[in-house]
């Protein structure tokens, strides 16, 4: 949608009048341009209502809460099977090893250990990627 007609949807909604819009509307099509140019400059100077700068965010917002929620599940998901398989291996070396003592203990000792260890730590990455990729992509479409 070009800036002039931007501006006139704008001054219809809010009720406010835009000068340059009326410009825009009477102008001819040489002047287009630098009309457009004109428009533009007033949306970056605030010159436009504030809440429709808003929407923006909320474009962000209805991509971001979906993600996290399918994040989320993603690293329930994982940390479940994750640790699923820690008690798994550690039930197995108990079993290979024949080691004397109580089984449990062993076992929650082990958890206990691995909970507190760096490859549970990496599983946040589920977050830290997909999240970055973002940051990184709107980064680069709107400063660059």
């Amino acid at each position: 949608m070009p800036a002039a007609q931007y501006l006139d949807k704008m001054a219809s909604v809010s009720g406010e009048r835009f000068p340059l819009a009326e410009a825009a509307s009477r102008s001819e099509a040489r002047e287009a341009p630098q009309v457009a140019e004109a428009c533009t400059h007033a949306y970056h100077r605030k010159e436009v209502a504030g809440w429709e700068r808003g929407f923006d965010m909320i474009a962000l917002l209805r991509l971001l809460i979906p993600l996290l929620v399918v994040l989320t599940l993603i690293y329930i998901g994982l940390s479940v099977y994750s640790r699923r398989r820690r008690r798994e291996k550690l039930i197995a070396r108990w079993q290979s090893n024949r080691l004397t003592g109580d089984q449990d203990v062993f076992v929650r000792r082990g958890l206990a250990k691995y909970d507190r260890s760096f490859r549970r730590k990496l599983i946040l990455g589920v977050y830290i990627v997909p999240l970055g990729l973002i940051a990184i992509l709107v980064y680069y479409t709107n400063f660059t």
